[in-house]
């Protein structure tokens, strides 16, 4: 990652891998700081600001013109990656940063002011999306207020914010956008202008200004594809707004906002610059750049020999081979597009079905069953106290047919061995 500065000293600051360095204008370039996870950095009077983030979780404010002096900086909370920093019209700095959240998966937005020491972390919001730094974004403005657009975690939905620094309080939040954001980026030149990129059925490039009240959003890129990298192109006379879209860079007037323009994306380079704004302030943005226009110096020419055959042959050779590298290029492209699609279509129905069943939730009230359950707890009781009587009895009354059974057959011989009487005979015999 490289920032570049408009300093008489150096020229920019880079990241490569955990080393931060800092280039001259020279061309020298001297390593600053090991272990380090981010940074930000901003010129205000040629006085150089930087913030470096380490793995290690500590944070130091490096400030000077000529030579860097060090300090650390109290973050309140463990860093959770992503910052800006920004100078008002009075050299004030505004540090924007996430750090991690104690409770659920978002992150806390906070922010410090420093004034020749840095005040206490001042939480802006919570919930906020965890991204790489393309979660939110800050400005100063003319009207002497620091705003801020933020996307919350979850439904990244854009939310505002105002910062009033005589009271050092923060407005509540007001939504801009109630679709999936991502990648809020102010640009003040003539007016306050943001920028960011809404999910619909394509990644779709929008835009708001404000005068004395912010305008109704409008849809800048084309919507047949995908919208990305997001920047400004910054000349004398007019700001321009430039993004990707397929394998071309679109551009538009900040002050028109008309018909998107086609350029070439060869013509061009994409990277972060601190620039100073017509507030009075100072601030890093992503720019588009024409291609080669930091050489100080034009390469001297080369005579080359007159090509032979065999290098014809070797010519025609590369040449089919970027061909095809192209064309494997486009394809994968087209079929990332595609994939990109399918994603948006499956989170539009994940999320439709989410509410669908937060909707089901609310509305079903599901009874206490407790009651039931002990109710039907006795009755089992009752019913297999009743079966075991039921047997016992049923065994009782077997018991006694088969007492009784015994006892007439034990009768039975006895009736046939007893002796005739006198009077039998009598009346046998009549």
């Amino acid at each position: 990652m490289n920032v570049k500065v408009d300093h008489p000293e150096y020229s920019k600051v880079e990241l490569d891998g955990d080393c931060l360095f800092i280039h001259f204008i020279s061309g020298v370039k001297r390593e600053l700081k090991n272990g380090v996870k981010d940074y930000v950095v901003t010129v205000v009077d040629d006085l150089v600001h930087l913030v470096v983030f380490l793995v290690d979780g500590n944070a130091w404010h490096y400030c000077g013109t000529k030579e860097l002096e060090q300090e650390r900086l109290e973050l309140g909370g463990v860093y959770g990656r992503g910052s800006r920093l920004v100078a008002d019209s009075n050299g004030h700095l505004h540090l924007l940063y996430l750090t991690v959240q104690s409770k659920g998966c978002g992150a806390i937005l906070r922010h410090q002011i420093y004034a020749d020491d840095w005040s206490q972390p001042i939480v802006v919001s919570t919930n906020v999306f965890p991204g790489n730094g393309n979660s939110f974004s800050a400005s100063w403005h003319t009207d002497g207020y620091l705003h801020t657009a933020y996307c919350s975690h979850g439904d990244g939905h854009l939310l505002y914010r105002v910062f009033d620094p005589e009271h050092r309080v923060w407005s509540g939040a007001v939504p801009f956008s109630k679709k999936q954001c991502h990648h809020p980026q102010f640009l003040h030149t003539h007016i306050m202008s943001l920028v960011w990129i809404e999910e619909e059925r394509f990644s779709v490039v929008k835009m708001m200004q404000k005068r004395e009240n912010w305008s109704q959003a409008k849809t800048l890129s084309q919507p047949e594809t995908h919208g990305s990298n997001v920047g400004f192109y910054i000349t004398e006379q007019e700001i321009e707004v430039l993004w990707m879209q397929g394998n071309q860079i679109y551009m538009v007037s900040s002050r028109e906002l008309g018909l998107p323009i086609p350029l070439e994306w060869d013509d061009y380079e994409y990277g972060w610059t601190v620039v100073k704004t017509e507030s009075g302030g100072s601030m890093a943005i992503p720019v588009y750049g024409p291609v080669g226009r930091d050489c100080k110096e034009e390469p001297e020419e080369q005579v080359l020999p007159l090509p032979t055959q065999e290098d014809d042959g070797r010519v025609n050779e590369e040449k089919k081979l970027q061909e095809a590298f192209i064309e494997r290029a486009f394809r994968i492209q087209k079929e990332w597009e595609e994939l990109r699609e399918e994603y948006g279509y499956l989170r539009m129905e994940l999320g439709a079905l989410r509410r669908e069943m937060g909707q089901w939730k609310a509305a079903v009230q599901i009874p206490d069953l407790n009651p039931i359950y002990v109710r039907l707890d006795r009755v089992e009781r009752r019913m297999l106290t009743s079966l075991k009587s039921q047997e016992q009895q049923t065994q009782d009354t077997v018991q006694s047919l088969n007492n009784l059974q015994r006892r007439v057959r034990n009768l039975e011989p006895k009736e046939k061995d007893r002796s005739t009487g006198w009077w039998s005979r009598v009346f046998r015999k009549s």
